[in-house]
């Protein structure tokens, strides 16, 4: 984040139909992404969740300290970094988080978390977004021992996919017991972004103390957070 823009450093999500550079890693993808004069590159990755969650790890730390070096644009403030993933991203947020002491906060979107941030936790503010289904085990272990803030929101109504931007886009696509909506990316938001101002840019953030009252949002686990600063 810098002064006045978020800039934002995104690893695409698995099972994309489009070219890739796999099985070669991320060092090779940018290289060629270089040699052929395109402006980026799509991941993919093994199908094995825990190497899925290894390379997306390694994908992450490349692009954290890629970011220091961008030769254009909008020049990112790596003093206020945070890690968001949807799914198997949130997983790679905390991993990432354990081995990068940079990245201020992290937040798991719907997603289970796995390997040694599930058995260990972070110490840093963490934020769990989950849909109806709420937390499952591995999210309360990691959250049990996690040491740093931390809040988890379950957002009643919501499926795993109403946390991608299928909701927007494909509404048919996420499935569900009710029909989804475009309006359900705003709670989301809402509280991604008064998290983010809490714990990344030192802002006060009063909507964090309680479920909104715009929206069916509840508080499913809350540890030291999260008063203004």
């Amino acid at each position: 984040m810098t002064g006045k823009t978020r800039v934002a450093a995104a690893v695409p999500p698995i099972g994309l139909s489009t070219s890739s550079v796999f099985p070669e890693n991320t060092e090779r993808g940018f290289a060629l992404a270089a040699e052929l004069g395109y402006d980026g590159v799509e991941l993919m990755v093994t199908a094995d969740r825990v190497s899925q969650d290894a390379t997306r790890l390694a994908d992450m730390r490349l692009i954290l300290h890629r970011l220091a070096g961008l030769p254009s644009g909008p020049r990112a403030d790596l003093r206020r970094v945070a890690a968001v993933g949807h799914s198997l991203g949130g997983s790679t947020a905390a991993a990432l988080m354990r081995v990068e002491p940079g990245v201020r906060a992290g937040v798991d979107m719907d997603g289970s978390i796995i390997g040694p941030a599930e058995r260990r936790g972070v110490d840093r503010p963490f934020l769990v977004m989950s849909g109806w289904r709420g937390l499952d085990p591995s999210l309360r272990h990691f959250l049990a021992h996690s040491r740093g803030p931390r809040l988890a929101l379950r957002f009643a109504g919501l499926e795993h996919l109403s946390f991608s931007d299928l909701p927007a886009i494909a509404p048919a696509a996420v499935g569900g017991r009710r029909a989804p909506s475009p309006r359900d990316i705003a709670p989301q938001r809402t509280y991604l972004r008064a998290f983010l101002d809490r714990f990344v840019r030192g802002r006060a953030a009063a909507l964090l103390d309680g479920a909104s009252s715009r929206a069916p949002v509840h508080v499913a686990y809350r540890r030291n957070c999260c008063a203004g600063p």
